[in-house]
């Protein structure tokens, strides 16, 4: 068995020390630069999930005010040529000097042998 000189042993010490610490910590920080720049990616993406969800949301109310409003345009463009349509009506039958009749006379039809 051979017995190592002190010097070796103190040289070793000195070498497993200073090798241990310096990689050691070198690991640990760059393990934590690539964990923190992972986090920084995953919160990055939620945010623009969330983002785009939010958008989403927006856009489908947009749409379905589009969609009532268009409605409404219908139902008022009707009540719009109703009303121009009376109006014209009026206006004909003032023009013509008409009036209202209070008791409709209605004419019978008669037989065409009848009338020969």
């Amino acid at each position: 068995m051979r017995i190592p000189s002190p010097y070796s042993q103190t040289r070793r010490r000195i070498l497993a020390e200073s090798s241990s610490v310096q990689p050691g910590f070198f690991r640990a920080d760059m393990s934590f630069v690539i964990l923190l720049f992972f986090v920084g990616v995953l919160g990055t993406h939620i945010y623009s999930v969330n983002s785009n969800a939010v958008q989403g949301y927006q856009v489908r109310h947009l749409e379905k005010k589009i969609a009532s409003m268009q409605e409404e345009n219908a139902r008022l463009k009707i009540q719009e040529a109703d009303v121009k349509s009376f109006q014209r009506i009026d206006e004909a039958r003032d023009a013509l000097s008409l009036d209202q009749v209070q008791a409709p006379q209605y004419f019978e039809e008669r037989d065409m042998v009848a009338s020969r």
